[in-house]
């Protein structure tokens, strides 16, 4: 029996249902969770399904139809050249605690290089997402990180000076409101070239699907709101 691979820019969640994100197309699509038996038999590393009651003999029709429609969406590949086992990232317990807003303590004066970071930040998320699409932001955002001098350079209270005037002054540019994954890209390239590194994750959640993007930083969630983020299942972080 043939299996398949996942490509490199797909992204797959276990949970209720099945959840397929493409960085690539930006999409995500789901799958009904009565599907893992077959993708246990279909896909590289996929793992078993051990189900309480005994389950149904799968057939060709089956197998054929899911896997022919998920290679049609670009999530499934027959080359190995083009893909990787399953693989699967793990949720941290989050909290209120863990909300980095609510710990920004007294406002500090916002400076030039404040705004003048900011700028170039959403002059940049701008052209990478929305000219040049997401798979080349998640590049950019890969690269600019190397760059950082290290993971926590200067502490967090240098940070939370930080992400109090991003706050403050992106509104200038753009609102954050339903704009979670733009914000994200935005504040990473902004931290970034402040010496910081944080996070970027995509969330889920499933039944009703949604989805959110925020950034982390020594585990403290930096936008969005620790609530919102612990209430979502993480599918992809860089």
């Amino acid at each position: 029996m043939q299996r398949y691979w996942i490509p490199g820019h797909v992204h797959v969640r276990i949970l209720q249902d099945i959840v397929w994100f493409n960085e690539k197309a930006n999409k995500y699509w789901t799958v009904d969770g009565s599907a893992g038996p077959i993708l246990a038999q279909s896909v590289h590393g996929w793992p078993a399904v051990e189900a309480a009651e005994p389950m149904l003999e799968i057939t060709n029709e089956q197998r054929e139809a899911l896997v022919n429609g998920l290679i049609a969406k670009g999530l499934l590949s027959e080359q190995l050249g083009d893909g990787r086992r399953y693989s699967s990232v793990s949720d941290v317990g989050l909290d209120s605690s863990a909300d980095f807003d609510c710990r920004l303590g007294q406002r500090e004066p916002i400076r030039w290089r404040h705004i003048v970071h900011v700028a170039l930040a959403f002059a940049w998320a701008l052209i990478a997402f929305r000219v040049l699409g997401l798979r080349f932001a998640i590049a950019s955002v890969e690269r600019a990180k190397e760059k950082c001098i290290s993971e926590q350079p200067m502490g967090l209270c240098v940070l939370r000076a930080y992400v109090n005037a991003f706050q403050r002054v992106r509104l200038f540019f753009y609102s954050p409101k339903r704009e979670c994954l733009f914000d994200s890209l935005v504040l990473v390239f902004y931290l970034c070239g402040l010496g910081f590194g944080p996070k970027l994750v995509f969330g889920v959640v499933v039944r009703p699907f949604r989805s959110h993007c925020w950034n982390e930083f020594g585990g403290h969630i930096l936008n969005g709101g620790a609530e919102v983020a612990a209430g979502h299942h993480r599918i992809r972080e860089l």
